[in-house]
């Protein structure tokens, strides 16, 4: 057992010392031992007290909750609770990739344009039926039905995979042997729609339908520079199932 103000974010610190507003707040829970009895017993706490559980992971450690500043001083008392962070709003990021990660350098030399890959996008929406993505393996496989047609996501599913059509749309890994998306806002796992570390699981499956290499996405929870909860469990995700992000 340690101090509680060891388990808090020092921007929950600096905003309990500033005195902050009696209201509502989203954040990220991280249970000391991996599996649902801890996340449970917090989750119980939570809603006896009046806040509200988005999420758990029942494989791994992460939980989303909203908490008064009063129910947060009450819930990181509890021996099952390893940290708390603020959780922000999804953001989207993204750049043009091909030349400066020296794609273009790489084919030229190795003529490898992706064969034998099988990846995911994970982001905001994906244009299934776009014309960059109808290559010999035939369009994305879709992860989480439905999936909208945002332009974010398209142009990131293009990045990676874009078979090149128009010349300047080509992608990093044009001969993929397949790629997948899925619409970002699922794998937050708000409501339990659906929680990353099962998803990222059925990613890896070599009896499923994916079988993928690695993930990437260009949204996520708002910059830092700290090892968050956030950050953690999705270590958690890579070093379990084998899988580069």
């Amino acid at each position: 057992r340690f101090h509680v103000a060891y388990k808090l974010d020092e921007a929950i610190l600096e905003g309990l010392a500033q005195g902050m507003p009696d209201e509502l707040a989203t954040y990220s829970i991280e249970a000391f031992v991996s599996g649902p009895e801890q996340q449970n017993a917090i989750a119980a706490q939570i809603v006896a007290l009046g806040g509200v559980v988005q999420s758990t992971t029942p494989g791994a450690f992460q939980m989303n909750v909203i908490l008064t500043p009063g129910q947060l001083l009450e819930v990181v008392k509890m021996d099952e609770l390893h940290f708390i962070d603020p959780r922000g709003e999804w953001e989207v990021d993204m750049d043009i990739v091909r030349q400066i990660s020296g794609t273009n350098y790489l084919e030229s030399v190795t003529g490898y344009t992706g064969q034998g890959v099988r990846a995911e996008v994970a982001d905001s929406g994906c244009q299934v039926n776009h014309q960059e993505f109808q290559g010999v393996n035939g369009p994305p496989l879709v992860h989480s039905p439905p999936i909208n047609a945002g332009s974010h996501g398209t142009a990131v599913y293009g990045v990676c995979f874009a078979e090149g059509i128009v010349a300047q749309a080509r992608g990093i890994l044009p001969g993929a042997d397949q790629g997948i998306c899925t619409e970002a806002s699922y794998l937050r796992g708000v409501g339990n729609i659906a929680n990353r570390y099962k998803h990222t699981g059925e990613l890896v499956d070599p009896k499923g339908p994916f079988r993928a290499v690695f993930q990437t996405n260009s949204t996520g929870d708002p910059r830092t520079r700290n090892y968050t909860s956030i950050s953690a469990a999705m270590d958690n995700n890579l070093f379990n199932f084998d899988i580069v992000h």
